[in-house]
């Protein structure tokens, strides 16, 4: 496999990683405004906020991983000849 191709592979697995987080972060929200859980440091909105920015990260990561893996990753072709 490429280079280019293993980074778009990795940029997808850290996208799948925050896609799971963020959605701990909504089952958070979703016991914390149920009442399942009591806390007195954290609102509901806040596991609410982090839940949509990881998210919508991993969504941006999973779908746009090949394009920032072409923009990001240099090629072999613009390596100069020595």
């Amino acid at each position: 496999m490429k280079p280019v191709v293993l980074f778009s592979l990795a940029l997808r697995i850290i996208g799948a990683w925050i896609l799971v987080s963020g959605l701990e972060y909504a089952v958070s929200w979703f016991n914390v405004r149920m009442g399942f859980s009591q806390l007195t440091n954290y609102q509901a909105t806040a596991f609410l906020n982090q839940a949509i920015a990881h998210l919508v990260i991993a969504l941006v990561l999973l779908n746009f991983a090949p394009y920032f893996a072409s923009r990001l990753y240099p090629s072999r072709a613009a390596d100069p000849e020595v």
